[in-house]
């Protein structure tokens, strides 16, 4: 009897640190972009534009190449890029009109639409962006056609933690993924089971009080 409460007790006990151990995460990672960083052109640092990446593993599972090509991961908020440039910041899940299927920006009457979006295994083609004239989300916020029409924005590759991002998205080298974790996401199935846990403690704590008191 003895024992099958002592197992009672650690079964209950793992139940109740389970929030510890499942959850999801939220990763960001900042790196520059300009429309001169691929070297075909000479890049003026005027036209820097700061990227700010996040990614809630909550909302996408993971950090893949294939769920990156995914609108509804954009739509969902499960990636979000910030694109800042001379004190505006804009996010590029807005300039995406899709919400399902293959990544892409909206097509206009000119069957053109407002420009497209790369993002494939080649590092040089990994997170490449090109607006074209007239895109509604760079008219509506004013912002600089140097830094964003003007040439396709590429990322500058020497960064670290655009290299890290790409060997996370395109190789599955997840090695160093937990440095930009920013915070902890439980899993709700883990916080069911570690309030039955709780609860299961406490009922065997007033049992054990009544045979006390007995």
């Amino acid at each position: 009897m003895k024992k099958a409460v002592g197992l009672l007790k650690l079964s209950a006990l793992m139940i109740a640190v389970a929030p510890f151990a499942a959850h999801s995460a939220i990763y960001q990672f900042n790196f520059t972009a300009n429309p001169g960083a691929d070297g075909t052109v000479a890049a003026n640092v005027a036209n820097d534009i700061n990227y700010t990446f996040t990614a809630n593993t909550a909302l996408t599972n993971n950090i893949s190449l294939s769920n990156l090509n995914q609108s509804e991961y954009w739509a969902n908020g499960g990636y979000t890029l910030e694109m800042s440039h001379n004190g505006k910041t804009i996010r590029l899940n807005d300039a995406i009109t899709s919400t399902t299927g293959p990544l892409r920006m909206g097509v206009g009457d000119d069957g053109i639409g407002d420009g497209f979006i790369e993002i494939y295994s080649p590092m040089s083609e990994f997170f490449d962006i090109d607006f074209h004239p007239g895109a509604a989300i760079i008219d509506s916020n004013g912002l600089s056609y140097n830094a964003f029409v003007y040439g396709q924005i590429d990322v500058y590759n020497h960064q670290q933690q655009f290299q890290d991002l790409y060997s996370i998205a395109v190789s599955g080298d997840t090695s160093r993924l937990q440095q930009y974790m920013t915070s902890s996401i439980p899993e709700p199935s883990a916080w069911y089971m570690g309030l039955a846990g709780a609860a299961m403690l406490l009922a065997m704590r007033s049992r054990k009080s009544r045979r006390v008191c007995a």
